[in-house]
């Protein structure tokens, strides 16, 4: 199979594949350049029709920068929270549950069947599932119902965490998507604008 024509590989595509970051320096210092000549008739048409991509791509970056803080944001929200399940709620629901049935008893083990190990372990939504079973599983015994209370709340607090924090993450996707494809416009245009300052 022939190779392509190596001219038909847009360099800026190809070295900015992996680093929108780096095209956040060429893309203006491109600009910059042009509007440097733009006193040159050939060269302003160039000018204009690019820094309005430029802006486009400015815009985006912006964008996805700051749904990525928001993001970041909502993501240690809700890990404080699973880090508090951890090291506080259980300390407090355990407890409230032994004064009521010692751990050796079957009413314990079929409120915490086993043990705190859901609770610490595994992903962020089985451990919001463990939150939510455990309230069920204090629903028939009406000696816990304050604690029943306290855990439902709780996980109502880790449920809304949670779906804030994923709706930042979709956020972030979809301005990464909108960020690729004015990436991709911006490459088009610098390497359209190198063939025209070549010939």
């Amino acid at each position: 199979m022939a190779e392509k024509w190596h001219y038909l590989n847009n360099s800026f595509l190809i070295g900015t594949k992996e680093s929108t970051k780096t095209l956040m320096i060429l893309s203006p210092d491109h600009c910059a350049r042009l509007q440097a000549a733009s006193a040159d008739p050939d060269i302003l048409p160039l000018y204009n029709s690019f820094v309005v991509i430029d802006e486009a791509l400015t815009n985006s970056y912006s964008l996805w920068m700051t749904a990525s803080a928001a993001y970041s944001g909502t993501t240690l929200a809700f890990e404080i929270l699973i880090k508090e399940l951890s090291q506080t709620k259980l300390d407090e629901w355990i407890p409230q549950v032994q004064v009521v049935f010692p751990e050796s008893t079957p009413e314990f083990k079929s409120i915490f069947p086993k043990g705190r190990a859901p609770f610490n372990t595994g992903s962020y939504d089985i451990r919001l599932k463990a939150v939510k079973s455990l309230g069920e599983n204090l629903g028939p015994y009406a000696a816990l119902a304050a604690t029943k209370t306290k855990v439902e709340t709780f996980y109502d607090t880790l449920l809304s965490a949670r779906t804030i924090q994923q709706v930042k993450e979709e956020d972030v996707r979809l301005k990464s998507e909108a960020l690729e494809l004015k990436r991709v416009e911006t490459c088009v245009a610098m390497y359209a604008n190198l063939g025209t300052l070549m010939a």
